[in-house]
């Protein structure tokens, strides 16, 4: 059997493990070729350094829900640089901080009051409310679960600062994959978890050296088992010739450096409509209209960096309150415990792409993010050393009520096509934490043979699977 050569589009954590497995196997003889648009590996889970800190795209961790295999992979990649440390957040609820995860004695002691009684009020009448018939919508969901109070203090408003649409727009489906705790009871039932439960839930795996440390290992394993991985490298055009696929990939840097690549598979975790639009032949129009119409949240991620050692004592900030700018703010010295005289933090504010916020200059974002700090009582009076921002435009699936649609027509069309496979967040259109990414990567490397004969049947079921599962924040 001769080498076979597959292309992977995406260096994010599903793409890197896909070839670290695929190139790990004993027998088969493949050549492994990554392609990034960027000057990094990892995606949304990469990192990067400035001023001496190490900063995320966001703020990630890895659960400890993640299955013995996934943790095995992660302890031999990463060694004594996985950590494990326990979680420390807090969520602002109606202009006061509650420890997240929640605990019983901080949840009555700062939790406001009145709130807290309408939560138990709806809890102790929702046998008599109204049900709503329907699961269309995440309100029909949410409300159903917990009740006017919870609902329209925190689920509400928080969903529409995320995902930019009003509850109503978004498909319940949204409320079933990032709702974990569907039920008041299970909330209550949470603050009182068996002990194993509870040390999962109060802790979580990180690398020393920030997320990005994971996908750079990674990528030092795939070079080492002979892969190779391109960065700056954007694909423009993907034919399909019989057996075999032709790559067209442009550099970022240089628009006259243009190569062509052949492949006998391609795994591609770009974003749906990205890859819809580069294939040849070209898909009919309603292919392309319906790939076109997945929308996707996108994200303007914020850095400060101050002259302290540390800003809080907290790794995360939930901030669901609809008249601040930012929904998360994370202080990664409390995740990789660097030992600097500085601090920095990363300010998380979701938009559509292209929109005012994406396109608001930086010193106008500072502004808003100054005065919002201040409005949550958490003001910065530390001198400001820098403050910069990166941009995210595909960060988050947007479910909205056509959604559903529009996937499956794209994912017809997809799977009618003979050695190329979409995976991935972007290319499941699925929100997934690091584990699933990693898992998604094990059930494709699995499905494809040292002969490059695909198992489509098998994929469509774990396909379907990797949709179900809940995301954990």
């Amino acid at each position: 059997m001769g080498t076979k050569k597959i292309i992977i589009l995406g260096s994010g954590i599903t793409g890197l493990t896909l070839a670290y497995k695929l190139l790990w196997r004993n027998n088969a003889k493949f050549e492994v070729k990554i392609f990034e648009k960027e000057n990094f590996t990892g995606g949304l889970a990469g990192s990067f350094s400035k001023e001496g800190l190490i900063f995320d795209y966001g703020s990630h961790r890895i659960h400890p829900s993640c299955g013995d295999v996934v943790l095995g992979d992660l302890k031999n990649l990463l060694c004594y640089d996985l950590k494990l440390l326990r979680r420390n957040g807090r969520i602002h609820l109606i202009n006061n901080f509650v420890k997240f995860p929640f605990t019983p004695k901080n949840f009555i002691f700062n939790a406001n009051p009145v709130f807290f009684i309408n939560c138990v009020k709806d809890f102790l009448t929702k046998f008599f409310r109204k049900k709503i018939d329907s699961e269309i919508s995440f309100v029909d969901i949410v409300l159903n679960s917990f009740g006017p109070a919870l609902c329209n203090s925190f689920y509400f408003p928080y969903a529409e600062k995320i995902w930019g649409l009003s509850p109503c727009e978004l498909s319940a489906y949204q409320a079933k994959k990032r709702i974990s705790s569907n039920s008041f009871i299970k909330i209550v039932k949470n603050f009182y978890p068996l002990s194993s439960a509870r040390n999962k839930k109060f802790c979580f795996y990180y690398p020393r050296l920030g997320m990005g440390q994971l996908a750079q290992n990674l990528s030092a394993e795939i070079k080492k088992l002979g892969g190779s991985i391109e960065l700056n490298r954007k694909a423009e055009k993907l034919v399909i010739d019989k057996n075999k696929i032709n790559l067209t990939v442009r550099s970022t840097q240089n628009i006259s450096d243009i190569k062509i690549f052949t492949a006998d598979f391609v795994f591609s975790t770009i974003a749906l409509p990205s890859l819809i639009n580069i294939i040849e032949p070209k898909p009919p129009e309603k292919i392309k209209s319906a790939s076109n119409h997945l929308r996707y949240r996108s994200m303007v991620l914020f850095y400060l960096i101050l002259k302290t050692p540390r800003f809080t004592e907290y790794d995360a900030h939930y901030i669901p309150d609809k008249n601040i700018i930012f929904t998360r703010i994370s202080e990664p010295k409390n995740y990789n415990l660097q030992d600097n005289e500085t601090t920095g933090l990363c300010i998380e504010i979701p938009c559509f792409y292209n929109g005012e916020t994406w396109n608001s200059p930086e010193h106008i974002l500072l502004k808003t993010i100054l005065s919002d700090f201040r409005k949550i009582n958490l003001p910065i009076d530390h001198k400001i050393i820098k403050s910069f921002s990166k941009k995210i435009r595909y960060a988050y699936p947007l479910y909205d009520l056509s959604f559903q649609d529009n996937l499956d027509q794209t994912e017809i069309f997809l799977d009618s096509l003979d050695n190329i496979i979409s995976l991935g967040r972007q290319g499941l259109f699925a929100h997934d934490n690091i584990h699933h990414a990693m898992q998604t990567a094990y059930k494709a490397n699995d499905c494809l043979n040292d002969n490059i004969e695909f198992d489509k049947q098998t994929w469509v079921l774990s396909r379907n699977q990797f949709k179900n599962h809940k995301v954990q924040d």
